[in-house]
């Protein structure tokens, strides 16, 4: 076992590989799912930010500028 800390960049490289932006896109459609389904503001607005979040990280990993993520 090492004893060498592993840096932040390479752990997020290796969470990287594991998901795509069609995946995060998913996630972003559920969320819109339950945001729907919610019965109150309080719970809705951070569903849906979180999607919008979701839709950010796959437009980065299109190496497109998050801007460019369909908002809710």
């Amino acid at each position: 076992m090492s004893t060498q800390p592993h840096s932040r960049s390479s752990s997020l490289g290796k969470w990287r590989s594991l998901k795509t932006a069609k995946e995060y896109r998913a996630m972003a459609e559920e969320c819109a799912k339950w945001a729907r389904e919610a019965r109150d503001d309080d719970v809705s607005a951070p569903l849906l930010q979180l999607g919008q979040k979701w839709l950010d990280a796959a437009s980065q990993l299109d190496g497109l500028p998050a801007s460019s993520a369909k908002t809710w």
